[in-house]
């Protein structure tokens, strides 16, 4: 079995969790019917509604630009505009042109929205309370075990917390 951040796969059937939303898609082959799973360099699993969210895609624009051929860049360096316009005719949108040029696994940080603190992931949000706190899971745990006797009281007190 492989497993990749956010993707886990066997020889025939794998699965995609998108490390900013959570959804997860199943699949045969590499094949999740309309999703398309990108990566940015930090390692995030990221699914294209994701990428599209992000704000300013200025920076996923000069990625493309710095792969097209040298000629091809001349005409498209100092115009965003009709940098968009060739790869929606070419590609059918920048998702696309990203897949095309083998691009969808090195995204740059500008490019995602974990990196660009626009979303945040639990896992990450956990370590920076440690942090903060100057503690660790082993003491959270024994916080816990304190002051809740079951489970059931601990989802209680989220509860009341909400």
């Amino acid at each position: 079995m492989k497993i990749r951040n956010g993707f886990v796969s066997n020889s025939s059937s794998s699965s995609f969790t998108c490390s900013s939303c959570g959804e997860t898609w199943e699949g045969y082959n590499g094949e999740y019917g309309d999703i398309q799973q990108l990566c940015c360099i930090n390692g995030h699993g990221l699914c294209s509604k994701c990428v599209e969210s992000v704000k300013d895609t200025s920076q996923i624009y000069d990625l493309v630009l710095k792969n097209m051929e040298e000629e091809e860049q001349i005409g498209y360096r100092n115009s965003p505009l009709l940098l968009q316009e060739y790869i929606d005719e070419e590609y059918g949108n920048l998702l696309g042109c990203l897949s095309e040029l083998d691009l969808e696994w090195d995204l740059p940080p500008e490019a995602c929205p974990i990196c660009l603190f626009e979303k945040l992931r639990d896992k990450d949000g956990f370590e920076y309370l440690l942090a903060v706190h100057s503690t660790n899971k082993e003491a959270v745990l024994k916080e816990m075990k304190e002051r809740f006797s079951s489970y059931s009281d601990f989802a209680s007190y989220k509860k009341a917390k909400e």
